[in-house]
């Protein structure tokens, strides 16, 4: 529909190797099909510095 939005989230793991390198990159893509039965994509891609990533260490027993 005309004006329509979604919203959608979803997680991923920083693992040490991300750390190590001290950035990763988080690209992001949606695809849908318009009222003329068209394709519709997009994409952007973040680079994220670990150092400016408040990080939270858990151990299991």
């Amino acid at each position: 529909m005309p004006g329509e939005t979604m919203t959608c989230e979803a997680a991923d793991e920083v693992v040490q190797a991300d750390v190590d390198a001290g950035s990763f990159t988080n690209t992001a893509k949606a695809a849908a099909t318009g009222p003329s039965s068209q394709t519709i994509e997009d994409s952007d891609t973040a680079q994220a510095m670990t150092d400016l990533i408040h990080t939270d260490r858990f151990e299991s027993p």
